[in-house]
This record gives structure tokens, C-alpha cells and sequence, in this order.
């Protein structure tokens, strides 16, 4: 009677879509970190708004859990949680790390090692 009845795990796509969209958020960071492809005014505010926006996801979903997450899908958790929540809290780390200027820290760095050199 229920032989046409089958279960399918489809979860994998959401975990998928949240790796492509958490990997596709580093492209505009990337280039707004880097001077040579994009210039303009507001570079810096429109970096942090991204870096600010992004975060708050990620950490929310490392706090909270995905259960909201695939519900909002219609997707059952038919699967441990724990892979976008540790991948929740590197994206987190990754997102911060785009905060730093590390052209003026490197440049500090070599100024103060010429300098402690004479």
C-alpha cells in the first residue's frame, strides 16, 4: 500500500546553497579590499556594511542552529547540524579578518623594522 512512498534527503541542497552564497559574499569583499579593480568614494562604508550584514548571519546561524534555516525551506533536519555551524563560525572569522587594512599594517610593520634596524 505505501511501496510509492519514498523519503528523500534533499537537505544537501540547502547546505550546498549555503556554502556557494557564503563563498560568493568573499567576491565583493575581495574586490573592495583590493585597490586595483575597484575605485570610488564609499568604498570602505559599503565594505563594512557587507562585512556587518554577513557576519550577523553567519553568527546567528552558529548561535541559534539551522533549524530555522531548513524550515524556511521546508526541509526536514535529517542530518547533523554541526557542518554549517562550524562553517558558520570560519565564514565569521573570514568575514572579520576583510575588516583589517592589511596594506597599512604591513606597511607599519616594514617601517618600524627599517627603523629599529639603524
Amino acid at each position: 500500500m505505501y511501496s510509492e512512498v519514498t523519503i528523500t534527503d534533499s537537505s544537501w541542497l540547502v547546505t550546498l546553497g549555503y556554502f556557494i552564497i557564503s563563498i560568493l559574499v568573499l567576491i565583493p569583499l575581495y574586490l573592495l579590499s583590493s585597490e586595483k579593480f575597484l575605485h570610488f568614494r564609499h568604498r570602505y562604508r559599503l565594505k563594512t556594511i557587507i562585512i556587518l550584514m554577513a557576519g550577523t548571519l553567519q553568527y546567528c546561524l552558529a548561535a541559534n542552529g539551522v533549524d530555522a534555516f531548513y524550515r524556511f525551506f521546508n526541509y526536514p533536519v535529517w542530518h547533523d547540524e554541526a557542518t554549517i555551524r562550524f562553517s558558520a563560525i570560519a565564514f565569521f572569522l573570514v568575514y572579520a579578518l576583510f575588516m583589517a587594512d592589511w596594506k597599512s599594517i604591513t606597511t607599519k610593520k616594514k617601517k618600524t623594522e627599517e627603523n629599529s634596524k639603524r
